[in-house]
């Protein structure tokens, strides 16, 4: 049996599921071409819940160029900001007549001057792995490795998981934080 491919916009089957078997203590979500954030687990809530809570549907870029509390949350802000125009600027560059991503380029032109500096760089790039140092104000500053997994039959989707090394001081921060979050938000989106 072949499974039917998800619409870009809509969370595919296989990636609920994985967020579903993505348990204590890691963090995960699933993110589009245009980097909503379409579901996420208890780790990603417990972490990121200031940006998945509230009404529609949340983007990381927009996240970090509109939401002054991202330079407190992301560490390395600066290499945060620049990866993440060098991604979406990569999937422009795939699908340059997406009229989603013209407007969302176009917003994040006329509200952010680093956009529009960092956008005119013209960068394209893919982080499948690397660290992110955050700051969580019940746990203090920690760093997690991240991986990036694109969702097959899905174009431009892919999970995010975080993630520590048990023993580290990142790994009980997570274990901690997951500890706040209600597990009535295992998986949502």
């Amino acid at each position: 049996m072949r499974l039917q491919p998800a619409e870009p916009d809509e969370l595919s089957p296989g990636a609920r599921r994985m967020l579903e078997l993505l348990s204590e203590p890691t963090a995960a979500y699933v993110i589009d071409r245009y980097s909503d954030v379409l579901a996420w687990n208890a780790g990603a809530a417990a972490i990121f819940g200031h940006l998945v809570e509230g009404s529609g549907r949340p983007n990381n870029v927009r996240y970090v160029f509109t939401d002054p509390e991202s330079r407190q949350r992301f560490s390395d802000w600066d290499e945060i900001a620049a990866d993440s125009v060098a991604h979406l600027r990569a999937a422009t560059g795939r699908r340059p007549d997406d009229p989603a991503l013209r407007r969302l380029v176009a917003d994040l032109h006329a509200r952010s001057a680093a956009f529009r500096e960092l956008w005119a760089d013209h960068e394209l790039r893919h982080k499948v792995s690397g660290h992110k140092r955050l700051y969580h104000p019940l746990v203090g500053a920690f760093t997690l490795d991240y991986v990036v997994l694109a969702v097959p039959n899905v174009p431009g989707q892919r999970l995010v998981a975080y993630s520590a090394e048990p023993g580290t001081t990142a790994y009980d921060a997570l274990v901690r934080l997951w500890a706040a979050v209600p597990r009535a938000s295992t998986v949502a989106g």
